[in-house]
This record gives structure tokens, C-alpha cells and sequence, in this order.
């Protein structure tokens, strides 16, 4: 690339030098061509000597030579006329050399220079296998675990109602045993013990409800186990959980035995949870 440009700056200094060279020899060539203005000469003294005769005659001779060649020779307007068209000619031909040389010098760089190759295309990453969803659990999954053990606060009859609680047997066979041990706590509810023991059965006695009703559409509407769990759930501060159990009894259409029904016992436990909180 560097020899290229070298080379274009030769060639423009070449032409400038020729264009410079043309117009120093045309200007000489004028300077030349001027009409010498001969001095008079004094009349030479008559001499008496033939050497000094033929010195003038040698003179008279000369000078009428230089006159026949100013005549031959081309007038200064003439010769003016073809130093401008010759420079002109010269300029031309430096132009063109300089734009032809350009050209091939452009050219061959365009030949040269080797078209980019394109980029490889980057492999797409394979795709993350998605993972298997975990399968859901059955919401009406039964609980099968035995009940949670008692303590040295439960009574005998107690402890009976709930050893004899089997999380195997048939729907109904769960519903009644549950409620017969929901029920005892209910009765007892003062003491904290089995207020806690009830109300933590809370979860346990709602699926066995459900797979009951399933199988026992004519179920009788009364919803004692309902009533009694949001009572003891109240009494030990869980209302949020209270107020779920009494809308899942107002869902099945059942009733608590009072006049205002599970609806009006939501309103009382919130209400008790309002005081609760202030």
C-alpha cells in the first residue's frame, strides 16, 4: 500500500516537473526570438588600408543575414500561441496519467483485498431438558397416620375413644369415630388440654367429612363436628382457621343449631379476633 502511494506521488511530481520544464524553455525561446535592435553604427572613417574595407563589407554582410533569418523565422505572437497550446497539452497528459495511475492503483487494491470471510453461525445451545413437574398430591388424600398420642391430663374414657380410632376403616366408620373424640373435648374444652387436642384434629375431621359425604349424599345437615371445631379453635386464637371451618360448613349447606347460623358465628369471631388484636 505504502509503494502504491509512493509511486502516485512520483508520477504528480513528474508532471509537475515537465509542466515546470515547458514553460522555462518556452520562456526562452521568446526571450530569444526578440527583434535585436542594431546600434547605428558611426560611419567608419575612410581609411586608406583594404583591411579596414573588407572589415565593413564583412560587417554589411553579416548583418543582412540576420535579417534574412528574422524574416524566416516565426513571429513572436506565433510562437507564443503554440508554448500555451504545448503546455496545455503536457497538463493534459499529466492529468490523465495521474487519473489512470489512481485507477489501476484503486483497482488493484480492490482485487487485492481478500473479501471477510462471514462469521460462523454459533451453535444453538441444546434446549434445558425441562424437569418433571412433581405430581400433585390428591387433595382428598386420607390421612392414615393414628391420632396424636394423649397425656397424662387425658381420662381413661378419653384415652379409650381415641385408641379405638382406626385411620383404616371406611369413611364413616372415621367421621363417627372422630366426632365421638371431638365431641368429648368439646365438653371439656375449660381445660386447655383438651381444647388443644380437639382443635388440633381439625384437618384430620374436614377429609374425613369429605370422602363421608362423597359416599353418603343424604347426609343429615346438622354440623355438629363443624360447630364444635370452630368453637375450640376460637377459644385458642386460631380464628382465621375458625372462620375457614365455618365457611366450609356454610359451603355444605349445614347447620350449627342457632338462629343465625355458621353466619352469624363468623361475625363473632371476628369480632373476638378484633379485641384480640387491639
Amino acid at each position: 500500500m505504502i509503494i502504491k502511494i509512493i509511486v502516485v506521488v512520483l508520477l504528480v511530481w513528474l508532471g509537475i516537473y515537465l509542466y515546470r520544464r515547458t514553460q522555462t524553455v518556452a520562456k526562452q525561446e521568446l526571450e530569444q526570438q526578440e527583434p535585436t535592435q542594431v546600434e547605428p553604427q558611426p560611419e567608419a572613417e575612410i581609411a586608406s588600408t583594404s583591411s579596414e574595407i573588407e572589415s565593413a563589407a564583412q560587417d554589411n554582410t553579416e548583418l543582412e543575414t540576420e535579417s534574412i533569418a528574422q524574416e524566416l523565422e516565426p513571429s513572436p505572437v506565433q510562437d507564443e500561441d503554440a508554448v500555451v497550446a504545448a503546455i496545455d497539452e503536457v497538463e493534459a497528459t499529466v492529468e490523465a496519467t495521474v487519473e489512470v495511475t489512481i485507477e489501476q492503483v484503486v483497482e488493484t487494491e480492490s482485487h487485492e483485498l481478500p473479501e471477510p470471510e462471514p462469521e460462523p453461525e454459533p451453535e444453538p445451545e441444546p434446549e434445558p431438558e425441562p424437569e418433571p413437574e412433581p405430581e400433585p398430591e390428591p387433595a382428598n388424600k386420607p390421612i392414615t397416620a393414628a391420632l396424636p398420642a394423649t397425656g397424662a391430663w387425658a381420662s381413661d374414657a378419653f384415652t379409650a375413644l381415641v385408641s379405638q380410632y382406626d385411620a383404616s376403616a371406611e369413611p364413616q366408620a372415621q367421621h363417627l369415630s372422630l366426632l365421638s373424640i371431638i365431641s368429648h373435648s368439646y365438653k371439656l374444652r375449660k381445660q386447655a388440654d383438651y381444647c388443644q387436642y380437639g382443635a388440633g384434629l381439625t384437618q384430620r375431621y374436614q377429609l374425613a367429612y369429605q370422602q363421608y359425604r362423597q359416599q353418603n349424599t343424604t347426609a343429615d345437615d346438622k354440623g355438629i363436628g363443624f360447630m364444635q371445631l370452630s368453637t375450640m379453635l376460637n377459644d385458642t386464637k386460631q380464628f382465621d382457621k375458625a372462620i375457614e371451618v365455618c365457611q366450609q360448613a356454610i359451603d355444605y349447606q349445614l347447620s350449627d343449631g342457632t338462629v343465625t347460623g355458621f353466619e352469624g358465628r363468623i361475625k363473632r369471631i371476628e369480632k373476638a379476633k378484633s379485641k384480640a388484636n387491639n
